[in-house]
């Protein structure tokens, strides 16, 4: 996978989630669905007005936690977005390691008549500027966007460039350059956040296509999403600390996050009766 995601940028790896686990997901957020629909996603301007999104979403489905969880998933956000690290003293050198954090987790519910979205890459949030030889070390977001229901050309199934992670800051994207990542449910699309991707236009009358994303980035970047103030605190309380560090409630090796000169993981109860005052 590895080896694919450095020649591509990109792969969809089938049958990530079960059916199950998928239905379950669309009944944990439908409310929120509808609860979005007379919001705005202003924050957003890349964002057609058909598609309804819902954020902070490991805070509204418990099974997309445990999907977030899943062994394949931490395998490659770490593979990719971990940091090794060298600190040098005076009198010594330590090696730490710095895990990923979740960017954000979202739904895109796109309806019929919803335009495609502007080709973009997502590292952009950051500021990322691209030149010089590419090297996957330098990445800094993986993304999973995992099929709620059955995805196509034609309902907006994701247009993405492959190899378009290797160009350089000059070189613009074409509509006529994409892919399309047509999916059933349950299937996941996996890419950089090099790649130049976008919503597809939805053309089908009476269909939904329904698609869960979550988005990882490194330990040493800001978040898009506040995570400390996009998931309750009664939520968070109840995670494990795989989930705890993801959303940067857990010290990682270096000393980011910590709270009155501690890791708040310790005791996250006390860190928040303290953060309320």
């Amino acid at each position: 996978m590895m080896a694919i995601l450095e020649r591509d940028g990109g792969l969809i790896l089938k049958n990530l989630v079960a059916g199950k686990d998928i239905a379950s997901i669309n009944e944990e957020l439908d409310p929120y669905v509808e609860e979005a629909r007379a919001k705005s996603h202003a924050a957003y301007d890349l964002v057609p007005e058909q598609t309804i999104m819902v954020p902070g979403t490991v805070g509204k489905s418990p099974t997309l936690v445990k999907v977030a969880e899943l062994e394949v998933i931490d395998r490659l956000r770490t593979l990719v977005l971990q940091k090794k690290c060298t600190a040098t003293w005076e009198d010594r050198t330590e090696e730490f390691t710095i895990g990923p954090l979740l960017n954000s987790s979202l739904t895109y519910h796109i309806s019929h008549g919803a335009a495609r979205q502007r080709l973009h890459r997502d590292d952009m949030i950051h500021g990322i500027y691209h030149s010089g030889e590419y090297s996957l070390s330098n990445e800094t977001m993986l993304g999973f966007m995992i099929a709620g229901s059955r995805t196509t050309r034609e309902n907006g199934a994701t247009m993405a460039i492959p190899g378009s992670h290797k160009w350089d800051h000059s070189r613009i994207p074409r509509p006529d350059e994409v892919c399309f990542a047509e999916m059933e449910p349950g299937d996941a699309f996996v890419f950089l956040g090099t790649v130049y991707h976008g919503a597809g236009h939805n053309a089908v009358v009476d269909q939904v296509r329904k698609v869960y994303g979550l988005f990882f980035i490194p330990g040493t970047l800001r978040p898009e999403e506040n995570q400390f103030l996009a998931i309750p605190r009664s939520k968070v309380l109840g995670m494990s600390e795989k989930m705890l560090s993801l959303l940067g409630y857990k010290k990682p090796g270096t000393w980011l996050g910590v709270v009155n000169n501690r890791d708040p993981a310790d005791d996250l109860v006390e860190v928040f009766r303290y953060a309320n005052e």
